[in-house]
C-alpha cells in the first residue's frame, strides 16, 4: 500500500507518504509553515521526519503483524522509530 496525503490549512502544509508492503513500514512526513510577520521579511520553516521499521521488529514489541492495522498512519508514527528527523528554515528578503 502506498498513499499521499498533502493537506493546505491557511499558510500551513503537511505531506504525509507513508508504505506498508508486509515486510517494512516507512513514514516519510514533511511540513512546512509560513510565517508572514507586517515588521520582518516571511520566514518558511520546512520539518522532515522520516520513520522506518520492519514487520518482524514491531512483532518482537507485541504489535500487530497485519498490514490492514496499520491504514492510518497516526498510529504509524507512535509505531515506528526516527531515522531522520531536519528542521530548515528559509528567511525570505
Amino acid at each position: 500500500m502506498h498513499s499521499i496525503n498533502v493537506i493546505g490549512i491557511e499558510i500551513c502544509t503537511y505531506h504525509l507518504d507513508h508504505r506498508v508492503d508486509g515486510v517494512l513500514m516507512r513514514l516519510r512526513d514533511t511540513r512546512v509553515h509560513c510565517v508572514f510577520d507586517e515588521s520582518a521579511h516571511p520566514v518558511i520553516l520546512r520539518e522532515r521526519c522520516w520513520r522506518e521499521g520492519t514487520f518482524q521488529a514491531l512483532s518482537a514489541k507485541g504489535y500487530p503483524t497485519d498490514s490492514n492495522s496499520y491504514s492510518d498512519p497516526s498510529i504509524i508514527n507512535q509505531r515506528l522509530p526516527v531515522i531522520m528527523h531536519q528542521t530548515q528554515k528559509l528567511i525570505v528578503p
